[in-house]
């Protein structure tokens, strides 16, 4: 699937959030169950990297997670630009646990067969990102629910002891159409800035 094609899908997604439930919209903006790209494992330091050629590692990590005895399973998408741009090389990741991928990367529909608990700050990293770049290129990087949510239009988790509990992500940028990371753009935009079709399209306009 391509890259605009993706992006297509991921908007559509965010156009059913205000048809959710009253309770689900408010739960969305509580700070609770957040999930982000970092440069660290532990959901800290800066959201954005200058990088003018070489490797680079980046963390996909839920923070202020609302249940403490962890999460054997979660849902999202990565969406990134890194196939339409020759200069940067998606170098592989790494699923953090004893965890199967019954989807496609970049889709993520993961299961754990021990679950992963939070650290002391309520954080757990998922699964880390490695890009090689070939010189200083401009890529940013959005999560999106599953392309087969199992909440629609929501990222999640299934909370451990009870598979049965999906717990919807927030997104870390506050709003699905703003970036979690970026490369070489220095902060993303703030949170609760939406980013416009126009924009999008922009972006993508050169995806295979």
């Amino acid at each position: 699937m391509t890259t605009r094609r993706l992006v297509t899908q991921f908007l559509a997604c965010a156009l059913l959030l205000p048809a959710l439930p009253a309770s689900a919209a408010a739960g969305r903006l509580r700070t609770a169950d957040v999930l982000g790209i970092y440069t660290t494992r532990y959901g800290t330091g800066p959201v954005h990297l200058d990088i003018a050629g070489g490797s680079v590692t980046v963390f996909l990590v839920a923070t202020h997670l609302s249940m403490p005895w962890g999460l054997n399973g979660w849902e999202c998408h990565l969406l990134g630009d890194w196939e339409a741009i020759p200069e940067i090389y998606y170098g592989g990741g790494t699923l953090m646990g004893q965890a199967i991928n019954i989807s496609t990367f970049p889709d993520f529909a993961v299961g754990l067969n021990q679950p992963l608990f939070p650290d002391a700050e309520g954080s757990a990293c998922l699964a880390s990102f490695n890009f090689i770049f070939f010189g200083p290129e401009i890529m940013e990087l959005f999560l999106a629910p599953a392309l087969q949510p199992s909440l629609p239009g929501l990222m999640c988790y299934a909370a451990t002891g009870d598979p049965g509990m999906l717990i919807p992500f927030h997104w870390s940028s506050g709003d699905p159409s703003v970036p979690v990371f970026g490369f070489n753009i220095g902060p993303p935009v703030p949170a609760g800035t939406a980013c416009s079709w126009g924009a999008i399209k922009a972006l993508y306009g050169t995806a295979r």
